[in-house]
């Protein structure tokens, strides 16, 4: 019987800016696991001209750059969402002279790389462009991870539909985020059902850990690594994510609005997150009408964002669309109270949670995959208002009994060990060893 090889040369690609997005912070995780199990690597992300890539352990000699703003790619990065935390370009809107130079960079990129490195898997993102270039010109096996971002871009950008689907259906595997989004790849990609892997997604257990949230260290720590002074007293809520409108940023400022006219418990929302063109000026616009209430603190790396959510009470994402958000757990393992949209994807990646961690708050009715129907925003934002009231009543109740707090800690550490880079990383490394041989 011939003995299976095991796989020791991964080649990454991902068609965006690692570090700025959910897949850009699994890819560095990914890369950070792949290395302590001794596995050699390099990768090739897209960029703008002036950027220095940097996905530590990896040298900079192992990253090769598609880069865009430049004479052979004159446009910005396209971005797997059509708002992005930086300038970029849809896909809605790539077509013509752009959509061929950016199939002829990243197909020279990926062969030209291919034949140094000489991979044994090469693991991609998004069942996108650059997945299809990879998986029907490569000989070696293609395994891809689905973030849920291409099934958005199917709808959005349908014109490319004929030019992705026939070439993501060749990657060895597809992992997915959850079991739906596993049939949802199945149903719009054609794949088949063993091409199809749940592996999850992970988040840092040694950054993002509970501290005592009240305590001066753990705001000072916080200020520190941002930069900026935070409020002292009163309960932190917090929003990591673009300021976009799928993400519900608008109504969120809404229902802090409403809850200000209540007279309620005093908190303070923390934004975290950056985003360009209209949608974005305008959420900042209508942050400042909100005064002291509401503290833009810009995009936040991971080396700031796990001191921060440490200090927060509450942490609320009112998104109408999400593949998988990692914030969540990240936030979650901070030991802050969760408000979130129920969406089936969130609601697999929290099974069962306990009553007082988290409170769901239910879709309006939508008119496209990510855009609400205008005539349930009211309602919608009162329900956010009122989820966000209830979860504030149960801080300000724990501040007075520390040992069920403590209790609670250990529920939700119970709750979050299924989702450590560790446990991810040994689910995909276990596709890795069936690919290859």
């Amino acid at each position: 019987m011939m003995k299976k090889k095991t796989p020791q040369r991964i080649m990454h690609l991902l068609s965006q800016r690692p570090g700025r997005t959910g897949s850009g912070v699994y890819l560095q995780s990914l890369i950070r696991c792949a290395h302590a199990a001794g596995l050699e690597q390099c990768a090739i992300v897209g960029i703008p001209a002036d950027e220095h890539p940097s996905l530590p352990p990896l040298p900079a000699s192992r990253i090769e750059a598609v880069r865009f703003d430049t004479p052979q790619l004159p446009f910005p990065v396209p971005g797997m969402s059509d708002v992005m935390p930086y300038p970029s370009t849809r896909f809605s809107q790539l077509h013509g002279d752009q959509l061929d130079r950016y199939r002829r960079a990243f197909t020279g990129a990926i062969i030209e790389t291919a034949a140094r490195f000489k991979p044994d898997v090469v693991h991609t993102h998004h069942l996108w462009l650059a997945t299809a270039i990879a998986a029907s010109t490569l000989d070696t096996p293609v395994v891809t991870s689905c973030h849920g971002t291409g099934l958005r871009q199917c709808a959005l950008a349908s014109h490319l539909k004929p030019l992705v689907i026939p070439g993501c259906r060749q990657v060895a595997r597809s992992l997915v985020l959850t079991d739906l989004m596993g049939k949802q790849v199945i149903d719009q990609y054609g794949l088949a059902p063993q091409q199809v892997v749940t592996c999850g997604t992970g988040y840092d257990a040694e950054r993002f850990k509970p501290a005592d949230r009240s305590g001066p260290r753990a705001i000072a720590d916080a200020e520190a690594a941002i930069g900026c002074e935070l409020p002292k007293s009163g309960i932190r809520l917090a929003y990591a994510g673009k300021l976009s409108q799928a993400k519900g940023v608008v109504e969120l400022l809404d229902a802090v609005s409403l809850l200000t006219e209540r007279d309620g418990p005093g908190f303070t929302l923390l934004i975290a997150g950056g985003g360009t063109g209209s949608e974005a000026a305008s959420i900042r616009s209508r942050a400042a009408e909100l005064g002291d209430r509401v503290q833009l603190l810009g995009f936040l790396g991971h080396d700031q964002l796990a001191p921060l959510l440490r200090c927060c009470d509450l942490f609320v994402l009112p998104s109408y669309y999400e593949g998988l958000p990692l914030v969540l757990i990240e936030a979650l393992a901070s030991g802050c109270r969760l408000v979130t949209t129920d969406l089936p994807n969130i609601r697999e990646l929290l099974p069962d949670p306990p009553d007082e961690l988290v409170q769901w708050v239910s879709l309006p009715r939508m008119v496209g995959i990510d855009q609400p129907d205008q005539q349930d925003l009211p309602a919608f934002v009162e329900a956010l208002a009122g989820a966000i009231a209830q979860q504030l009543a149960r801080i300000e109740a724990s501040a007075r009994q520390p040992q069920a707090r403590e209790a609670l800690n250990r529920r939700v550490a119970k709750l979050a060990s299924a989702h450590t880079w560790d446990a991810v990383f040994e689910r995909i490394h276990a596709v890795y060893c069936s690919v290859v041989g």
